[in-house]
């Protein structure tokens, strides 16, 4: 352990003169060379750049390290406030807050294993990196919500909206790509088909009623052979997503809209994307209770909007707050409609359909990105391909 931490120290202290070397040269380069007026504000500018950027770095350190302490007391005494008062208690951003740092506890464990087997790998991969590519909005994502900042946040939203409508198109192409294929017989192509034209069916009536889009996506999130397991879980609501029709691309794009880069979709290793997509949509099912127990009012304006954007709803800056509640209130109310609620487990081997709930939160979310797509500047260039329209 001890030998461990020399070792980090010591990279530490490389990283830290690296950068002095480097600031120091730029400005030795600077008196040295002789240089226009602009050349020499381009090497004060470097200089001032560097100096910046690793003060950055070094104050972002210091404030996530010495946040943690704080996020986990706070965490701790909510967990009291749950036992003495009930989940009702919690606010939508204390919900989130006990979320999020939930998941950075599993990041200091995992980096805290991972520096016990490897501590080069750890101090490359979550230090050394984040601090030369500082700038970058995803660099930190790998460490504790405490290293990461707001301004980081809203970039990463941003390009979260554009990466859920190429996901979308990714998706459509896939589907056309699997029903135009020779490999499959005539029998898979009419599967397909029939497929497709459902999902435009509901694609295209999205934007008039996401009530009547459900009705033409249902037959495909429903599961005919379910077995006695499959019915407790639906019981206990904790089934767990279903997409091993999905084409793995896609998977990896759906992977990307949530936030996520996945891996490369090589056998094996690629089922590690679907593991990121269900833990991502069990959180969605939480954070729905935690909604329908507390209602969608109790939610300010700041709650409303990220509980949107987490489920693909649009919540650009046209749209009104009290559209959004409309739409949350609508969210929960289709996903109780077309989920199975309970099942009797008398039989052995139960017969009747089963709508599985995350499937339903995952054509939901499709829908809204699509319709989200059709209204954004991004669809522009493909609606002027198809002579104006949708």
């Amino acid at each position: 352990m001890i030998a461990n931490l020399r070792y980090f120290g010591a990279l530490l202290i490389i990283l830290v003169l690296d950068v002095a070397c480097g600031v120091c040269w730029t400005g030795v380069r600077a008196s040295i060379i002789p240089a226009s007026h602009n050349e020499g504000s381009e090497f004060n500018f470097a200089s001032f750049k560097i100096i910046n950027g690793f003060l950055d770095t070094g104050k972002r350190f210091i404030d996530g390290f010495s946040g943690l302490p704080k996020q986990f007391g706070t965490y701790i005494a909510m967990k009291r406030r749950i036992k003495d008062d009930g989940m009702e208690s919690l606010s939508y951003s204390d919900f989130k807050f006990m979320e999020r740092t939930g998941d950075d506890f599993l990041k200091c464990i995992r980096i805290t294993l991972l520096g016990c087997l490897s501590p080069e790998l750890v101090a490359y991969s979550y230090v050394i990196i984040p601090a030369i590519s500082s700038q970058n909005p995803w660099a930190w994502n790998t460490l504790p919500s405490s290293f990461d900042r707001a301004k980081d946040k809203d970039t990463r939203d941003k390009a979260m909206i554009q990466r859920r409508q190429i996901a979308s198109l990714h998706a459509m192409d896939k589907l056309m790509e699997r029903q135009y294929a020779d490999v499959y017989n005539n029998k898979e192509k009419v599967k397909h088909t029939s497929q497709i034209s459902k999902i435009v069916k509901g694609l295209t009536s999205s934007d008039v009623s996401l009530e009547s889009a459900m009705k033409e996506l249902k037959p495909l999130f429903g599961k005919t052979k379910n077995t006695i397991q499959d019915i407790r879980r639906v019981n206990k609501g904790t089934m767990s997503l279903d997409i091993r029709q999905m084409p793995w691309p896609v998977v990896r794009d759906l992977c990307k809209s949530i936030g996520v880069d996945g891996v490369p979709n090589i056998f094996f290793l690629r089922r590690l994307n679907k593991g990121d997509l269900g833990r991502y949509f069990d959180n969605l099912r939480k954070s729905d209770r935690h909604i329908a127990l507390i209602g969608v009012d109790a939610l300010d304006d700041r709650e409303i909007v990220d509980a949107c954007f987490e489920r693909g709803i649009g919540n650009n800056n046209k749209r009104k707050i009290s559209d959004m509640r409309k739409d949350m209130n609508e969210w929960l109310s289709l996903v109780d409609q077309f989920s199975t609620q309970k099942m009797s487990t008398s039989k052995p081997k139960p017969s009747k359909v089963i709508y599985n709930e995350q499937n339903v939160r995952l054509a939901l979310s499709a829908l809204h990105t699509a319709r989200n797509l059709r209204q954004s500047n991004f669809a522009h260039p493909m609606r002027a391909l198809c002579g104006g329209k949708d």
